[in-house]
């Protein structure tokens, strides 16, 4: 059964209905879509999708090879710098990882008191993830199915989204920005990553074999972003805080805030500023220190 917590935030991704849970599977009270449950994880899925990743992230960070180890460790540490230092988050705030894999960034979120929910679209994955959960004393609920472009969460669900490493594996990435402005609330921020189209590792798929333990690159699509990419998918409703390079240069960093419906449209010009990307104009979000997040 899928968990209370959950089943509140919850509605039809079809028509956004209310839904009605019952053992093994939820109905929507609108549209009467049916969406089955294995176990505590609800399938909230409208069709197929050619959407995925097929490699458990987590496991890479542990038992990766040595290049893996290292940077999705430093991926991790410095988005969880970026949240709990310079966004200040506090504990108990809402977050949607979107594409949340096998949870490398749900444990130590979960670890750090955050009311985190977790999606994707491999049901493999999201059973991982709440396995790794389970198994780390943690929380292992608060998991779904689903697409991101079409999430099935209420308006206004989340003070935070993480788009980490999504944007470049789906055909509709407006579609999910369009997604992550109607759930946050008022003031609430994205964090979104993608590759940076002019890194090595990026551009050569000879070298991203060489360096990657993944049983194949060749997941649909992995569209590499330049900046101007990444700021086009973001309409007006956003203010930029921050563009950087991170994890050692391979991606972009974008933050951005849901705009409170007083406030001007006016974000400022960008400049490309040593080892970080920095918006003018808009708030400067470095590492405390100085020091490079990379």
């Amino acid at each position: 059964m899928v968990d209370p917590r959950l089943q509140a935030l919850l509605i039809c991704p079809a028509c956004h209905g209310e839904l009605r849970f019952e053992p093994g599977y939820v109905v929507c009270q609108t549209c009467a879509t049916q969406y089955p449950v294995a176990g505590r994880i609800p399938l909230m899925v409208c069709g197929a999708s050619s959407d995925g990743f097929g490699h458990d992230l987590y496991h890479a960070q542990l038992h990766g090879n040595y290049f893996e180890k290292v940077f999705h460790t430093n991926r991790i540490e410095t988005l969880l710098r970026l949240l709990t230092d310079e966004l200040a988050l506090p504990a108990g705030a809402r977050i949607l990882d979107v594409g949340c894999n096998t949870g490398p960034m749900l444990v130590p979120l979960r670890r750090r008191e955050y009311d985190v929910v977790g999606i994707d679209i491999s049901l493999d994955d999201v059973a991982q993830a709440e396995r790794y959960l389970a198994e780390r004393e943690l929380p292992s609920d608060g998991l779904a199915v689903a697409d991101g472009t079409g999430l099935p969460f209420r308006d206004g669900s989340f003070d935070l989204i993480l788009l980490v490493d999504v944007l470049e594996h789906t055909d509709a990435p407006q579609r999910i920005v369009s997604e992550a402005q109607r759930l946050l609330v008022p003031g609430g921020s994205v964090v979104a990553t993608v590759p940076w189209a002019y890194h090595p590792y990026v551009r050569f798929t000879w070298l991203r074999k060489a360096l990657s333990s993944r049983k194949t690159i060749d997941e649909h699509p992995d569209a590499p972003f330049r900046l101007d990419m990444l700021q086009g998918l973001f309409p007006d409703a956003f203010e930029p805080l921050l563009y950087r390079l991170v994890f050692h240069w391979v991606c972009i960093l974008g933050v951005y805030r849901l705009r409170l419906e007083h406030e001007s449209t006016g974000s400022g010009k960008l400049a490309l500023s040593g080892s970080h990307l920095v918006s003018r104009g808009t708030r400067d979000l470095q590492p405390s220190g100085g020091t490079s997040s990379s």
